[in-house]
Order: structure tokens, then sequence, then C-alpha cells
């Protein structure tokens, strides 16, 4: 993972409402970086030091996941809509 890309993850301030396909596919993209990441040093870090390092990214992964959960969750037509 590239400084930048990582630098943007952990500067990550959503408002915690995705509103639009392209920020779904965005934080999609998140999520896999992190899971990444936290792979990455759950195999070079010695336990006690990986659960300090990981517990901040994996709020930020649950926040992620929750966002894309709600978004995935909302009726963008109503459902009477649809059918006309």
């Amino acid at each position: 993972m590239g400084e930048a890309e990582f630098a943007s993850l952990t500067h990550y301030r959503g408002d915690g409402m995705i509103t639009s396909d392209a920020q779904l596919h965005q934080a999609q993209t998140d999520i896999q970086t992190l899971w990444h990441f936290l792979e990455a040093a759950r195999a070079t870090h010695a336990p006690l030091d990986y659960q300090r390092l990981a517990a901040p990214y994996l709020l930020q992964l649950q926040e992620r996941q929750q966002e894309v959960i709600e978004y995935l969750t909302r009726q963008t037509v109503p459902l009477s809509a649809q059918a006309l």
C-alpha cells in the first residue's frame, strides 16, 4: 500500500452517509485496503503490538462497513413507483 493511499484512509472522516454508487465503490475500496493493511500488520507484529495498532483501524473498518450496509438497505425509489 502506498503512503498516499494509506494516509487517505487514516484521515477519513466520513459523515456516515453514502449517497451515490461512486461513494459506495470508494467505500468498498477503502474497506479492502484496510483489510490488506490489517492482514499485513497481523503477520508482522507481536500480538500485543497488533492489538494496539489495529484498534482504530478496526473501528474505522466497522464504520465503513456500516455505511455500506445502510446505503444498500435504503430504497432509492418508492416501491409503488417501481411498478409504474
